[in-house]
């Protein structure tokens, strides 16, 4: 279960970073970059959150706020550093370690969600009000009837793999 133990050890203002969407066939990837205030956010995120995916979207919206002040340092899931105007310290796994991890990570689910509720308005038939661009059967079949959008991304392998694509760029 995700804690403030790292934030602590570093001191000062510590921000966590995640992202999502690297694993869909359409939409684009969203980094996130959070704050908590310990003293300021709610009874239910001091007790426990952990990855986005296992919250539902109302409490995804509950939980995502902007991000008030420049950080003294970053905890940063994964194990690639970005490059940063404070110091940089990668978690592996760090949505399950880091409270403030597991907020952007909450965070950044939001805001590609909502991107990807837009883009079902424009692009429907692909369900991605469900699917949010995952490969799921529904989607695989309507890129089959409906074929590839500006937001397909031809560049990820699996995409290539499945559609038998060689590396190119989205249409």
């Amino acid at each position: 279960m995700p804690n403030f133990a790292r934030e602590a050890a570093l001191g000062g203002l510590v921000c966590g970073i995640d992202e999502v969407g690297r694993g869909p066939l359409a939409g684009p990837v969203v980094a996130a970059a959070v704050i908590l205030d310990r003293q300021r956010m709610p009874r239910s995120l001091r007790t426990g959150i952990d990855d986005s995916k296992k919250l539902t979207a109302e409490e995804r919206e509950e939980y995502a706020a902007a991000l008030p002040e420049r950080p003294t340092a970053a905890l940063v899931d994964g194990n690639q550093a970005p490059l940063l105007p404070c110091p940089v310290h990668t978690v592996v796994g760090g949505d399950g370690l880091s409270l403030s991890i597991a907020a952007a990570s909450i965070v950044a689910k939001v805001a590609r969600d909502r991107l990807m509720q837009r883009l079902a308005l424009r692009y429907e038939g692909y369900g991605w009000t469900t699917n949010v661009g995952y490969g799921t059967a529904e989607h695989q079949a309507a890129i089959v009837r409906l074929g590839l959008t500006p937001h397909h991304r031809l560049s990820f392998q699996p995409s290539r793999d499945l559609f038998g694509f060689e590396s190119r760029e989205s249409p």
